[in-house]
């Protein structure tokens, strides 16, 4: 288990900032989600993460694979919902959320996603809350389909607990 935080931990604050890579630190574990914060500078950044429990197609080769939802102290911004897919997604590509039925559109940025809509994004919060587990679709440069599959266990408490480490 702390051989994969440590793997988790080095590639989501190495997929934040390379600045967060010398002092993110593990704060606590939550069934399938982790809570990170990073000090520095009187600014102090928290994000819960997860690594996809199932990813398709195997065998394609890609880099570090996480979902975080990241709060930003200093920028006023909380649980910014965002995807590393481990490969540079094809610029005009629209990768896909899904939580049950209910799907969410992202815009490709290099490897990774991002909502467009902060109130789209509280949406998928929402839904993300309720349910079991959420799919990422994305296509890369090449133009492979991946998909990748989430579990939900834990994220409310990952959140709850961010809200109290960057309040």
């Amino acid at each position: 288990m702390r051989l994969a935080s440590a793997c988790l931990a080095a590639g989501l604050i190495s997929a934040a900032s390379p600045a967060l890579a010398q002092n993110a630190k593990l704060l606590k574990t939550f069934d399938d989600w982790q809570v990170f914060v990073h000090e520095a500078n009187n600014e102090k950044v928290c994000f819960a993460a997860s690594a996809p429990k199932e990813m398709t197609p195997k065998g394609v080769n890609r880099g570090s694979v996480f979902l975080y939802l990241t709060t930003w102290q200093k920028d006023g911004v909380r649980n910014e919902v965002s995807v590393k897919l481990g490969y540079t997604l094809k610029p005009e590509s629209t990768p896909l959320v899904a939580v049950g039925t209910t799907e969410f559109q992202l815009y490709p940025k290099d490897d990774k996603a991002f909502m467009r809509d902060p109130a789209e994004e509280r949406k998928l919060l929402e839904t993300m809350r309720k349910g079991q587990d959420l799919k990422v679709k994305g296509q890369s440069a090449r133009g492979t389909a991946t998909e990748d599959k989430y579990s939900l266990k834990g994220l409310s408490a990952a959140l709850n607990h961010v809200e109290t480490a960057c309040p």
